[in-house]
């Protein structure tokens, strides 16, 4: 996706834009988001807002998610593209870096991606800075993945994932 991004889409087999649910973590580098002279944390939300999850600029809602043990600041948007979907934005600043992290769901799919979204920002760590193996040396046994990755809704299969080794 250039830059230091990953996209992680559910279900696993959508193409680009059929997707249900969609989490993507941007990383930023210093240079980037020294408050001297780079972005603020509001401008990278809005840079991965639109750049990233087709929302439109200054279209969105102030809201505040708990991640990594402390409340952070973000915005809830909708968007059209490419099918009706609503989404959350944020943005972090780590000591060597920023990370953005957005969500994007179907206008359908929101009670499932809205408990997937409380899963996934409940459960964020603390990681070291030790760059580890990418991707993942090894890909986690199939009941596992299915246990773990399950839709909200109970319904059959489940997203195909792995635990990262390090977050954030």
């Amino acid at each position: 996706m250039g830059l230091d991004a990953v996209l992680v889409a559910h279900p696993p087999e959508a193409k680009p834009g059929e997707e249900r649910f969609s989490l993507i973590a941007v990383r930023f580098p210093l240079e980037v988001t020294d408050t001297k002279a780079g972005m603020t944390l509001a401008e990278l939300r809005e840079y991965v807002k639109v750049a990233f999850l087709a929302g439109e600029l200054g279209d969105g809602q102030p809201l505040r998610r708990r991640l990594l043990g402390r409340w952070v600041e973000g915005e809830f948007f909708t968007t059209p593209i490419p099918a009706p979907s609503v989404g959350e934005v944020f943005a972090l600043r780590r000591d060597s870096h920023s990370v953005a992290l957005g969500f994007k769901m179907r206008q359908d799919w929101r009670e499932q991606g809205g408990a997937l979204i409380d899963a996934i920002t409940s459960s964020l760590k603390e990681g070291d800075s030790a760059p580890g193996p990418w991707p993942h040396p090894h890909p986690p046994s199939p009941a596992s993945s299915a246990d773990r990755c399950r839709p909200a809704s109970g319904g059959a299969g489940g997203a195909r994932c792995c635990p990262p080794r390090r977050v954030l």
